[in-house]
């Protein structure tokens, strides 16, 4: 069976946050370890709760253009009460 390959264009900010991911595959990572990844509080991004909300719109984003149903991901999946995961073996 072949695969079709799809291109997709990314922001700076949602390659940063696939890099993230890709380079922590099956470990749930929190909003505020994907945030210091980023180094979003170094930028003028809102802090605390909004800081939450902006990396929940940036994950999002991301899941809409990797994803073929982002209502239910494979690949990028939410671990309730912890954060995201990226739930794919990931080859080197």
């Amino acid at each position: 069976m072949t695969q079709s390959t799809t291109q997709v264009s990314l922001s700076r900010r949602e390659t940063a946050l696939l890099r993230v991911l890709l380079a922590n595959p099956h470990i749930p990572l929190t909003r505020e370890e994907i945030a210091a990844a980023l180094d979003v509080t170094g930028e003028a991004e809102p802090q605390g709760e909004g800081l939450g909300r902006a990396i929940d719109v940036l994950v999002g984003r991301l899941r809409s253009k990797i994803e073929a149903n982002s209502k239910h991901p494979k690949f990028l999946k939410t671990e309730r009460g912890v954060g995201y995961v990226f739930a794919v073996d990931v080859m080197e």
